[in-house]
C-alpha cells in the first residue's frame, strides 16, 4: 500500500472518525478499518486520534514506541495532504497530562519517579510506581504512555535506551516526570 491510498481511504472515512470521536456512534468500523490500512502501509503504525481546543481533529500517527517505525511514520506524514477539518500529528507529543488510563489502570503522574544514568548519549531509565505489580502489564504500558506523554514518543524512541520497573518505596534519588522531561529537552 502506498502514503497516497492510505490518505486516500483515510479521506473517504474521516466524517465516520468524527462520528466515533464526537460519540454519535457506537460503530467503530471505521476505526477498525484505518487501522488495518496503517498496518498495510506498515506493520509498525497505529493510528490514533482526538479533538483539540479549537474545533479541529488530529490524526496522530505513531509507532507506538517501536524504532522501526520512525521512517515509515516520516513518510507517511510527508505525504499527507491538507485535511480541512484535520491536523496530522507524527507521534504522541509531550503535553500536560496529569493522569491517564490505561484498560482501567489509573494512577497520577505523582505516582511515578525515576532513576537515570547516561551511557553513550542515552538514557537508561528505572520507572519506579507506587503500587506497582510486577505481575499486571497494566503499569508498564501506562508508564509507557506517561514516557510519551511527557517527553513525547519520538524523544522516548532515539533518547531512551533501556527501561526498567520497580515499585516506588522511596523517592529520594529519584526525580519526576516533568524533571525528566526538561532533562530530556535540555540535552545537547
Amino acid at each position: 500500500m502506498t502514503e497516497t491510498q492510505v490518505w486516500n481511504h483515510f479521506s473517504k472515512i474521516s466524517d465516520k472518525l468524527i462520528a466515533i470521536l464526537e460519540s454519535k456512534t457506537r460503530d467503530y468500523s471505521a476505526y477498525d478499518e484505518l487501522s488495518e490500512t496503517f498496518t498495510s502501509y506498515s506493520e509498525y503504525l497505529f493510528p490514533e486520534f482526538t479533538g483539540d481546543e479549537n474545533g479541529k481533529y488530529i490524526l496522530i500517527i505513531t509507532c507506538d514506541g517501536n524504532r522501526k517505525g520512525i521512517p515509515f511514520a516520516e513518510k507517511l506524514v510527508e505525504a499527507a495532504p491538507v485535511f480541512d477539518k484535520w491536523s496530522i500529528q507524527k507521534y504522541r507529543q509531550p503535553g500536560g497530562i496529569s493522569q491517564l488510563n490505561f484498560n482501567g489502570l489509573e494512577y497520577p503522574e505523582n505516582d511515578i519517579r525515576i532513576k537515570y544514568d547516561k551511557v553513550d548519549g542515552l538514557y537508561d531509565i528505572d520507572i519506579f510506581i507506587k503500587d506497582y505489580d510486577k505481575d499486571d502489564n497494566r503499569y508498564e504500558s501506562l508508564a509507557f504512555l506517561y514516557l510519551d506523554h511527557f517527553i513525547g514518543e519520538y524523544n522516548v524512541m532515539t533518547k531512551i535506551n533501556t527501561v526498567g520497573f520497580g515499585k516506588l518505596k522511596s523517592s529520594a534519588e529519584k526525580i519526576s516526570l516533568r524533571q525528566l522531561h526538561d532533562l530530556i529537552n535540555n540535552q545537547e
